[in-house]
């Protein structure tokens, strides 16, 4: 499998996490559901340990430097999603903080979902510039000599809960992604 549809396929299995994760965030607003503190932080340790410890890791290792090489014109461009890195890896782990603060008093629910949406819309801008910009730039400036690096890189990536072996531990998260967020199911 080539490193272009390893991406995507990342990129996918992010945006329904974020799609579950904002669907739960309005179910607890709304009151059809209570604040599962447990459950939040396991859709954020998903984030945090694929997100930012292999998936961010292997684009900025392999991928943006031949695009830099290939395109100069990028430099700026991958600057900034680099910076992105960093910054989203920051908010992710200052969500998790405002989840802790907000795990003992339901009524401190609204700033942990005012924060929560706020890093959903930061990650789904970063996805798309990914997706409009850099994706298609490599495919136009990189040769066949340079994916094959990239290619062994991220197809050692398993994701931890839509992989090829996924993690006991989030088994109950990703039915929970599977039946609630895309099935629409009401009664998980």
């Amino acid at each position: 499998m080539n490193a272009l549809t390893i991406i995507q396929g990342e990129h996918r299995n992010l945006g329904m996490t974020l799609m579950c994760f904002e669907k739960l965030l309005l179910e607890v607003k709304n009151q059809r559901r209570k604040p599962d503190a447990l459950l939040f932080r396991a859709i954020l340790s998903y984030i945090d340990s694929f997100l930012y410890r292999f998936h961010h890791p292997k684009e900025d290792d392999y991928l943006f430097p031949v695009l830099c090489r290939r395109y100069p014109a990028a430099e700026e461009l991958i600057q900034n999603l680099q910076a992105d890195h960093h910054k989203g890896a920051k908010l992710c782990h200052e969500l998790d903080e405002t989840l802790t603060w907000c795990e003992s008093n339901d009524a401190r629910f609204i700033e942990f979902h005012a924060t929560a949406l706020n890093y959903i819309r930061y990650e789904r801008r970063h996805m798309g510039k990914e997706e409009t910009e850099v994706l298609p730039l490599a495919r136009e400036h990189f040769k066949a000599s340079d994916w094959e690096p990239i290619d062994s890189a991220f197809s050692k990536n398993d994701d931890p809960m839509f992989g090829k072996e996924p993690s006991q531990r989030y088994k109950q998260l990703s039915t929970l992604i599977t039946n609630v967020c895309i099935f629409n199911d009401p009664m998980l």
